[in-house]
């Protein structure tokens, strides 16, 4: 996947941009920082990456793409 110049940031192949692994990173530490239970152990970590980058921003991609539909109907 070629980058075009009309690309703002970094993006994997996956599609995700490189600023929201960032993202997720400083919630992760931050949480973890402020936490000191099991909530970041190793069953949490790899879930809360696919929360961060794939759940949260499908079903907001989801509910803009409601919102469009309707805006246009």
């Amino acid at each position: 996947m070629a980058l075009s110049e009309h690309d703002s940031g970094a993006r994997r192949k996956d599609g995700i941009p490189a600023s929201w692994y960032v993202i997720a990173l400083v919630v992760y530490v931050t949480i973890g920082y402020f936490t000191k239970s099991v909530l970041l152990n190793w069953i949490m970590g790899p879930l809360f990456l696919l929360v961060m980058l794939y759940i949260i921003p499908t079903v907001i991609r989801g509910i803009v793409t409601k919102a469009r539909t309707r805006l246009v109907e």
